[in-house]
């Protein structure tokens, strides 16, 4: 069964095989999401199985079975961000001695003070740069950007668009941001994609 309408309605129906179909169909969404988060482990996973638990529970309430990637979009970014107004915006980052370099949790070596304060500098313009995008550009990166990838069909229907335009789309914003003032600061410019 590919359709994930007939899939959600078989599933209301109570058929296992249907519903094991939209999580695996979906479960890349879902972790994309929950791991831009970047929570710990423990809580994605807990994230992670609310979500599924909301869809069980909504099943029958869902009114366009068709755009289910968009209602587990949106339900697993309303879960994590309850979790960041819950406990704060702290992201914990353990410096451990190797080799004499300090690193943090993901095993990257910190950089000395000086370089820092250059990729805040240049993170920052970046970000300026991004935050000028109109919000359908910041939407569409935001997910090709994900790890791991989110499929071109789940970004048509998270955004609403053809899948044949996602290309042609994402090349226009990335050229709007290689544009921007910011960038043409901190680098002259990206390098073209």
């Amino acid at each position: 069964m590919d359709d994930v309408e007939g899939q959600v309605l078989a599933a209301r129906r109570g058929d296992p095989a249907a519903w094991k179909e939209l999580v695996d169909g979906h479960t890349g969404l879902v972790w994309s999401v929950v791991r831009g988060f970047r929570f710990d482990e423990e809580t994605s996973k807990d994230v992670f199985q609310t979500v599924w638990l909301k869809l069980a529970e909504n099943l029958d309430r869902i009114r366009e079975p068709a755009k289910l990637a968009g209602w587990l979009g949106q339900t697993t970014r309303n879960e994590c961000v309850g979790i960041v107004r819950q406990r704060g915006r702290v992201l914990p980052v353990e410096e451990v001695a190797e080799l004499g370099e300090p690193v943090d949790a993901s095993g990257v070596t910190i950089p000395e003070p000086g370089e820092r304060l250059e990729r805040e500098e240049s993170r920052a313009a970046v970000a300026a740069a991004f935050d000028r995008l109109p919000d359908r550009c910041q939407r569409l990166l935001r997910l090709l950007l994900v790890d791991p990838p989110v499929s071109y069909e789940q970004i048509s229907e998270l955004l609403d668009i053809p899948v044949g335009s996602i290309g042609p789309t994402r090349a226009r914003c990335l050229e709007s941001l290689r544009s921007s003032p910011e960038i043409f600061r901190i680098s002259g410019g990206l390098p073209s994609s």
